[in-house]
């Protein structure tokens, strides 16, 4: 992969989603909430759920994947509360790996005061930043 030159530093890095390398155009790596449903992707050999909409193969099995959608609800699988300023976020701001009802597992910003604990059942959407958020936060 060839590296592009930060905007802040002189360090390389990879190339964003929506960009073209080698003549093919890079896929966005984080998951998207889209009309409602997390986009993803399914293995039609193993049935592996992937939070990748595009990738092109299951990461798992090597099997082919068909897209599909997932409702943003799920049971948080560990969380924490993050006590430094990271991009846009302020602290303190929690932090969560969500199993997604019969899909992936997805890292979403949680409440941080409660922070939910694991096997909590929340619900989350995609933010205009591309993140992902749980409700009302």
């Amino acid at each position: 992969m060839t590296a592009t030159r930060s905007e802040l530093t002189a360090r390389p890095n990879k190339r964003r989603g929506g960009e073209v390398a080698g003549g093919l155009a890079v896929a966005e790596s984080r998951p998207q909430v889209v009309d409602g449903l997390l986009r993803g992707a399914r293995c039609t050999a193993c049935g592996h759920a992937i939070a990748q909409a595009d990738a092109p193969w299951c990461p798992v099995c090597a099997g082919a994947v068909e897209p599909c959608g997932f409702r943003p609800v799920g049971t948080v699988w560990a969380a924490t509360v993050v006590h430094l300023p990271v991009g846009r976020w302020r602290p303190p701001f929690a932090l969560g790996y969500v199993d997604v009802e019969d899909g992936p597992r997805v890292l979403v910003h949680l409440r941080a005061d409660p922070c939910p604990a694991g096997g909590a059942r929340v619900a989350f959407t995609g933010t205009a930043d591309g993140d992902l958020a749980q409700e009302g936060l």
